[in-house]
């Protein structure tokens, strides 16, 4: 018996999706833009998901409490 053939699709595949796609019930996250650590170009940013689950900062500052500044110097706070 003769295979049937695959027909090729007209358009070319999107880029992989890098996100996770099955989380933890009580998985807590947060999307965030950051560079693509894979891009071919400088600068080209991707979505991706920050746990903030055991982050008091990270919560505060997803939920629009502190702003970049704040949350910033909140982490080099930390770092001391």
């Amino acid at each position: 018996m003769p295979r049937a053939k695959r027909s090729k699709p007209s358009h070319a595949a999107p880029a992989h999706d890098r996100r996770a796609q099955d989380l933890p019930l009580n998985a807590e996250v947060a999307s965030v833009e950051i560079d693509d650590p894979l891009a071919l170009e400088p600068g080209e940013k991707i979505v991706a998901l920050r746990s903030i689950r055991n982050d008091p900062l990270g919560r505060l500052h997803s939920h629009h409490h502190i702003d970049e500044a704040q949350y910033r110097a909140g982490r080099a706070f930390q770092d001391d």
